[in-house]
């Protein structure tokens, strides 16, 4: 467990009661450098028990040193509550208890190779989160886990970040501050089977940038990508966290065709009338998302414009409409990022809502 002991616990909280009268319960993760005394302590919950009472509370530990030792249990208390072995902190005697947002999504990205980008070809997140008194769309935004664009836009409709107002920071003091909480909990080993190669992502700690959040996040990035003749099945499989906070799971399914743009002439002798007109071979009922990104000179010119098709092979999008979701006039070029997104649910222990995201891209540029 590192520097903290089990009579440090006590004499934090349970002072004065016998040892033997005392059984401490640790859950989450601990790693520590023997030869230079740093490392990383994360514990998702502890209890202490002891006649007559309980005490529950969650703590988190970081970068600690030697010198710091005798500290570290003090200063790691975030919440207690004594009575009870309530998770999180307690609620005032004139609150009600904060409901608890559960929120997870495994997410898979691949680009295409050929095409000049600072993005890698393979990219993989997983995140599992547990949120208290923090408005949802604030969540999502500081954990990098939206709402997927097909849940936000009609087919046919189009828009930017800014007037979806995704992340707005006004909704973040949704509760006091003490009773805020941002948890991302691992899920022990994880690996994607992808087709014939199977990957194992990496577990990261979060960085520590706000005082409720916390936890750890599975992040991977590569250009091994195989290709395949026909489109891969997804294969995610977690052996479960050693606290059994998360169970074993597994979820399945297949990456979606990447959507091979094509462009018809954009421009007609009414220039009110000019438009993109795009075509692809239509493939089944996978959502279409485009990402158009207004260029000049090869520099990006103004917000990015999002479009949701349906994948009927052919869409036609007027210059005019987009300008008034605020294309740059200046633009002499469009960039095109189009995906076909597939979702799949399932279950990964008490986030019964959790997704596997599977999108595949593909880039179109437009002179304009």
């Amino acid at each position: 467990m590192g520097p903290c002991s089990s009579r440090d616990w006590r004499n934090s909280l349970l002072g004065g009661i016998p040892d033997e009268d005392v059984r401490l319960e640790l859950e989450g993760m601990a790693r520590w450098n023997a030869s230079d005394h740093t490392g990383v302590v994360f514990v998702h919950s502890c209890a202490v028990t002891a006649p007559p009472r309980r005490v529950t509370f969650r703590v988190v530990l970081r970068r600690m040193t030697r010198t710091a030792d005798r500290h570290c249990c003090r200063a790691a208390m975030v919440a207690a509550t004594l009575a009870g072995c309530a998770e999180g902190p307690a609620p005032r005697p004139d609150e009600e208890p904060t409901e608890t947002l559960r929120l997870g999504r495994i997410h898979l990205t691949l680009r295409p190779k050929d095409v000049e980008t600072t993005d890698s070809p393979l990219e993989i997140s997983a995140r599992f989160a547990f949120v208290r008194g923090l408005e949802e769309d604030f969540a999502r935004a500081r954990i990098d886990m939206p709402v997927l664009l097909p849940d936000l836009l009609e087919a046919g409709q189009c828009s930017t970040e800014a007037l979806l107002a995704v992340g707005n920071s006004d909704a973040e003091r949704a509760e006091p501050l003490e009773l805020q909480e941002l948890i991302l909990v691992d899920a022990g080993e994880l690996s994607m089977q992808i087709g014939a190669q199977t990957i194992r992502l990496p577990l990261a700690l979060v960085p520590d940038l706000l005082p409720y959040m916390s936890g750890v996040e599975y992040l991977y990035e590569g250009d091994d990508i195989v290709t395949e003749a026909t489109p891969p099945v997804v294969i995610v499989r977690a052996e479960g966290s050693r606290n059994d906070a998360m169970p074993p799971f597994s979820v399945t399914d297949t990456v979606p065709e990447a959507i091979e743009l094509s462009l018809q002439d954009t421009h007609v002798d009414d220039r009110s009338d000019e438009a993109l007109i795009l075509d692809w071979p239509r493939r089944g009922d996978d959502a279409i998302t485009l990402r158009i990104t207004p260029m000049r000179d090869g520099s990006i010119v103004g917000e990015e414009i999002l479009c949701v098709l349906e994948d009927s092979g052919q869409a036609r999008l007027e210059i005019a409409y987009l300008r008034t979701l605020g294309l740059d006039p200046d633009a002499n070029a469009l960039r095109i990022d189009g995906s076909r997104i597939r979702s799949t649910p399932f279950q990964a222990g008490d986030i019964a809502n959790s997704e596997l995201v599977l999108e595949h891209r593909s880039r179109l540029e437009v002179l304009l």
